[in-house]
C-alpha cells in the first residue's frame, strides 16, 4: 500500500474513493497496491467569476493536488466573453456536443468519465462517481509521447483499438499557476493552457501545439483524452516532456 498526504481533511471528495482508500490515524490516504486498474477523468468546466465554477474549480483542484495515477483532473478557464462557454463540447473542440447542466442556464459543468454531475453535486456524489471510474478497466490505452521545443509541444498519439468515431484530446495542463485572471490568487492546479482534439488513430500521429506565453515547463504535463461517438471517456495517458 503506498500513502498519500492529505492537505485537508474536510475534502470528503478526496476520502471516498470507495474500496479503493481508507483513512488512518495519522491522517493519510491509503491506496490499496492492488487497486482496480481503472481511470478516472475529471473535468471541470468553469466559467471564471461563477459561484458553480468557483466551487467546481476548488474541487477539482483538490483531487489534483492529490496525485493518484488514475486520477487525470483537467480544469477548463472559461472567460466571462467568451461565447462558446455554455457548451463545453464545442469549448473543447470535440465533434460531439452532449447535453448537461450549462443547457438548462449554468455555465460551469463537471464531467466524470464523460457524465456530467449536477453542478451542486455533493462531495459524496463527486467521491463515488470517481470511485466508479477507477473500479472500471479502461477500454483503450493510448500511446502518448511529448518534447518541447520552444513555445511549440511536438505529441505523438497512437490509440490501439480505437473504434470508429473515436476521438482524442490533448490537453497541455500546468500545475501551480500562482494567479489566474479571474480566479484569484492559486496555487492553481490541472488549468488546461491549450488544447486540441484529433481522430483516435491506431498508428502514431504527429501533432503539433503551439504554447501560450509564460508556461512553465517543470510544472506542465500532456493528458490524453479518449472518448467514444457518444463522449464517453474510453482511456487516457499523461506524458512528461524528457526536455522539460
Amino acid at each position: 500500500m503506498r500513502a498519500i498526504g492529505i492537505a485537508n481533511l474536510s475534502r470528503p471528495a478526496i476520502l471516498l474513493v470507495l474500496g479503493l482508500a481508507l483513512i488512518i490515524g495519522n491522517g493519510a490516504l491509503v491506496v490499496a497496491a492492488d487497486a482496480p486498474p481503472g481511470i478516472a477523468v475529471v473535468e471541470a468546466f468553469v466559467l471564471d467569476g461563477s459561484v458553480e465554477g468557483q466551487r467546481i474549480a476548488a474541487l477539482a483542484g483538490a483531487i489534483a493536488s492529490e496525485p493518484h495515477a488514475g486520477i487525470f483532473p483537467l480544469i477548463y478557464r472559461i472567460a466571462t466573453n467568451d461565447p462558446a462557454h455554455d457548451r463545453f463540447a464545442a469549448k473543447r473542440g470535440t465533434v460531439v456536443e452532449r447535453a448537461h447542466e450549462a443547457d438548462a442556464g449554468h455555465a460551469s459543468a463537471l464531467v466524470i468519465g464523460g457524465r456530467a454531475l449536477a453542478v451542486d453535486a455533493s462531495d459524496a456524489v463527486v467521491g463515488t462517481a470517481i470511485a466508479a471510474a477507477l473500479a472500471t478497466a479502461p477500454r483503450v490505452n493510448p500511446d502518448v509521447r511529448c518534447e518541447r521545443w520552444g513555445d511549440v509541444m511536438w505529441i505523438g498519439i497512437a490509440v490501439p483499438g480505437a473504434p470508429e468515431g473515436a476521438i482524442v484530446t490533448l490537453a497541455v495542463v500546468e500545475d501551480g499557476i500562482a494567479e489566474i485572471p479571474g480566479a484569484g490568487s492559486g496555487p492553481h492546479q490541472a488549468t488546461v493552457r491549450t488544447y486540441k482534439t484529433v481522430a483516435a488513430a491506431t498508428k502514431l500521429t504527429d501533432v503539433d501545439l503551439s504554447l501560450p506565453p509564460g508556461l512553465a515547463g517543470e510544472r506542465t504535463s500532456v493528458i490524453a483524452v479518449v472518448y467514444d461517438a457518444q463522449g464517453m471517456v474510453l482511456g487516457a495517458a499523461r506524458c512528461v516532456s524528457p526536455s522539460q
